[in-house]
């Protein structure tokens, strides 16, 4: 059987290109809590990019997997001309913001010249949000509130929204990944009635936007997540307010308060619509602003999966 030289040369190439990304990118790390190395967004880049392609596109590959090296590492435009090519370059020098610029200025733009942006560079772009996305749904930077989390996925949709022409699997992509966010399912627990009633009576709400009916274990839910073991003993120890249009009472699960996740077991009382506030807030209230103990009450928890919104 006869080997195809251009297909051969093509793989070379590519294999090239993802070794000089994983030397040049070698310190880097991505900024979630698992700490994963860098070279594992721009090879998921890449493969998304693969994914879309209806015809051979070598160099789109190639481009991938080395978009971040001038704007992250600081590799000359002149290098990439010399080791891949012009095309190459200049797809690399589309999707590079200039750093010299504010970060919000930067992120402004991105909006702005979004629907100038050529039809291979909106593939880049579209596949290198969604696997961002993706990162800040399973593996946050530990120091990323709820809030900041909710404003770079709405972001990242008006960067992706404001091109002319990406493809449509990749666009279908990034919306499930980022309705994942907005209402996507969760594991966790449900209050019983009893034990609302009881929540309510001894912390009567505050804010409009009466909640107080779930735990939390663990968001988002992976494809094929049971609902979370049923707990041998639950209790409510803490209650929080900041007077900022959201409060929450802690709750200790089988002797703890920490989620798998690191985030704090809690029942969000009732939140501030007019605020914008959502029940997801009080991980960002507990975070900052931590909580009071209080007497402890037991509550009956049934374990669930839920959706976000419901």
């Amino acid at each position: 059987m006869g080997f195809n030289q251009t297909e051969l040369n093509s793989i070379r190439a590519v294999l090239d290109a993802a070794v000089f990304a994983a030397q040049r990118h070698g310190a880097q790390k991505r900024k979630g809590a698992a700490g994963e190395p860098y070279v594992n967004h721009l090879l998921e880049v890449a493969g998304l990019v693969a994914s879309a392609l209806t015809e051979p596109d070598t160099n789109l590959v190639i481009a991938a997997l080395l978009h971040d090296t001038v704007e992250d590492v600081g590799v000359a435009p002149q290098e990439i001309v010399d080791r891949f090519g012009e095309d190459v370059a200049s797809l690399v020098a589309e999707v590079t913001d200039d750093k010299s610029l504010p970060k919000e200025e930067r992120k402004r733009l991105q909006v702005v010249n979004a629907p100038h942006k050529s039809r291979r560079a909106q593939m880049i772009k579209v596949a290198d949000k969604i696997s961002n996305l993706r990162a800040l749904l399973y593996s946050p930077p530990e120091n990323w509130t709820y809030e900041r989390r909710k404003q770079y996925f709405n972001w990242a949709k008006a960067v992706v929204d404001a091109l002319p022409s990406p493809p449509p699997p990749l666009k279908a992509e990034f919306g499930r990944t980022w309705q994942i966010f907005q209402d996507g399912d969760y594991l966790g627990y449900l209050l019983s009635a009893e034990s609302q009633q009881e929540l309510l009576k001894r912390f009567p709400p505050k804010y409009s936007g009466v909640k107080a009916d779930h735990v939390t274990f663990k968001f988002p839910a992976a494809r094929g997540d049971a609902p979370p073991p049923a707990p041998g003993s639950a209790r409510v120890i803490g209650y929080a307010d900041a007077g900022e249009g959201v409060e929450a009472a802690v709750v200790e699960i089988d002797g703890t308060t920490r989620r798998p996740d690191g985030q704090t077991y809690h029942i969000t009382i009732s939140v501030d619509p007019a605020r914008g506030k959502e029940s997801a807030h009080a991980n960002d209230l507990l975070r900052e602003r931590g909580f009071q103990p209080v007497s402890a009450l037991e509550i009956a928890l049934e374990p669930k999966i839920l959706r976000k919104g419901d």
